[in-house]
């Protein structure tokens, strides 16, 4: 069998450190069987940066020497190979921690009334996060923030304006994002951080220095709302994206499919490929329209709108339109269950 991690020294320093950079690490690149690997699956690579990996190692391997592995579902390149790689971690969490014991639902469970409209879990509020700032600040414009149990576990930073500042730049909102500024400076809020009795599995070792949400979530959480509002980690086209070509999905999103009905502020056609691997998104409970909306920004407002819609209906509507999902709920959860290696 031929070496091929020591092929691979025959790169230029630069060249190692621009794959290791692309990579996410020397670690991250080993060989199997006859085949180097470049593993960066838990993260979405874009068309600029394939072309970066593929121009190197083309100097240096043959095609059937290398492939890379990553998780951007829109980019199916040559000597590539693409993962959904945060369903395979989603999936290997829930079915061995204990604090999911509580799938598949049974209907009894879930009967009772519930004091909030939407779980609305958030990390930090900067940098590619930017949506999540924008939220809170719409939900508070529309006083709606008391129908979210919410945490935001990262304050703002001077980063995260600057980040809405381009954004502002690009769409022309004309909107003070530093108008709740006040607000922000009293979090983190740890909901799904600091659970008194409940402990976080932590099968990845990846929690140990600083508060971070985890794969785990309480099921008096879910008691307690009737839908969830997924922030995915990517909304806005990244500024290093240039050709569109970013479509991410992680564990937030496959923690929504798993517990109750969800919008999901992601990018756009997050709700089509969920479809297609035959999940219900529950099209005739929300307006979903916002999910074939390629201009980020009114993809935003729209999304927004819909849950203002949500949120402003009676207390019993909300009762028994939640009712009416439980056997759908049950039936996403049954199909993420039954992983066979893909999906």
């Amino acid at each position: 069998m031929v070496d091929l991690k020591s092929k691979f020294l025959l790169l230029s320093e630069d060249e190692r450190q621009k794959i290791y950079d692309l990579v996410h690490g020397e670690i991250n690149i080993y060989q199997e069987n006859n085949l180097l690997i470049l593993d960066n699956r838990s993260e979405p690579m874009v068309e600029d940066e394939y072309q970066q990996v593929h121009e190197i190692m083309s100097r240096y391997f043959d095609n059937d020497e290398w492939c890379l592995y990553h998780c951007n579902l829109a980019l199916d390149r040559k000597n590539s190979k693409v993962w959904d790689f945060q369903y395979w971690r989603t999936y290997n969490h829930v079915t061995n921690s204990i604090n999911w014991n509580f799938i598949p639902f049974h209907h009894n469970d879930f009967e009772c009334v519930r004091e909030k409209t939407f779980l609305f879990y958030n990390g930090s509020l900067g940098d590619r996060a930017s949506h999540r700032l924008m939220a809170f600040h719409y939900l508070l414009d529309y006083d709606l923030l008391d129908k979210m149990m919410y945490s935001i576990l990262q304050s703002p930073t001077d980063l995260s304006y600057q980040y809405l500042e381009a954004i502002e730049d690009t769409y022309k909102t004309n909107i003070n994002w530093k108008k709740y500024d006040d607000f922000f400076k009293n979090s983190p809020y740890l909901l799904d951080v600091d659970l008194g009795e409940h402990t976080f599995v932590d099968l990845e070792k990846q929690y140990e220095i600083t508060p971070c949400n985890s794969l785990d979530l309480p099921l008096s959480h879910i008691k307690k709302t009737y839908f969830t509002l997924v922030t995915e980690s990517f909304f806005f086209e990244p500024h290093w994206c240039v050709d569109k070509s970013l479509f991410d999905i992680s564990e937030k999103t496959y923690k929504a499919v798993l517990t109750q009905p969800f919008i999901i502020m992601g990018r756009p056609y997050l709700l089509k490929y969920l479809r297609d691997k035959g999940f219900d998104t529950f099209d005739d409970v929300f307006d979903n329209s916002y999910d074939e909306i390629e201009n980020d920004w009114d993809r935003f407002q729209t999304i927004m709108k819909e849950i203002k819609r949500i949120c402003d209906l009676q207390q019993e509507t909300l009762h028994e339109l939640y009712l009416s999902c439980v056997d759908r709920v049950i039936s996403n959860q049954q199909k993420f269950l039954s992983y066979e290696g893909k999906i």
